[in-house]
């Protein structure tokens, strides 16, 4: 029955699992378009956002299994060689909207194609979509340019799973968000990422996104 009427409420909680620059740019950008954030952390008292939070009041900070238990919403935004610990620490996430921002592409520490393949396997959890993992933490701070916002792509098995991430992205100004299948698709977001890190290091920077343009 939880999950049921889980599944009918727009959810307005989110835990990020991870507390690096794109856990925070996430943050900032969903708190400020009226959504509850939570950290999850392993250590209390040391953590990399830690100064960044004094700055950001209305973003709290618990216990990893803390925040995951009180959200709606879980976005995994740490680094890819602590997922079986991270995972352990997460707890039940059955009827949880697991969304997953991470790329495994550059660092492969884990026996699976991604990060998001080790997710689905790992955790049991049904309601699991890959996004947020195609620009830079800039970029999910402030997705706009001028009065354009980026585009986000996106991609999983479950229709609820992504129509959350969709309402996430275009409420914290994504333009568009593009599905681009299912679990097939997680490698080719992966790859999607790296096309934007290879350009981000040249010239350019990192002041650019990825924004389709149709006749």
């Amino acid at each position: 029955m939880y999950l049921r009427a889980m599944r009918v409420k727009k959810p307005t909680s989110v835990a990020i699992i991870g507390s690096g620059n794109v856990g925070r740019g996430l943050a900032s950008s969903l708190s400020a378009n009226g959504y509850t954030v939570t950290f999850g952390v392993r250590d209390l008292e040391n953590f990399s956002a830690k100064s960044w939070l004094s700055e950001h009041p209305s973003i709290s900070v618990a216990r990893v299994e803390d925040a995951v238990d009180q959200s709606d919403v879980v976005i995994t935004a740490f680094k890819p060689e602590g997922l079986k610990e991270m995972i352990e620490r997460m707890g039940d996430l059955e009827n949880k909207v697991l969304i997953d921002a991470m790329n495994s592409i550059m660092n492969k520490r884990t026996p699976f194609e991604t990060t998001t393949h080790a997710l689905e396997e790992l955790t049991h959890c049904k309601n699991v979509v890959k996004c947020f993992n195609t620009t830079g933490a800039n970029n999910l701070a402030n997705p706009m340019f001028g009065r354009q916002g980026m585009d986000m792509f996106y991609a999983g098995n479950d229709s609820y799973a992504k129509d959350v991430a969709q309402q996430l992205a275009k409420a914290i100004g994504f333009s568009e968000c593009y599905d681009l299948g299912g679990s097939e698709s997680y490698v080719l977001l992966e790859q999607l990422a790296m096309v934007w890190i290879r350009i981000s290091r040249g010239e350019i920077g990192r002041d650019f996104g990825f924004k389709l343009l149709r006749r």
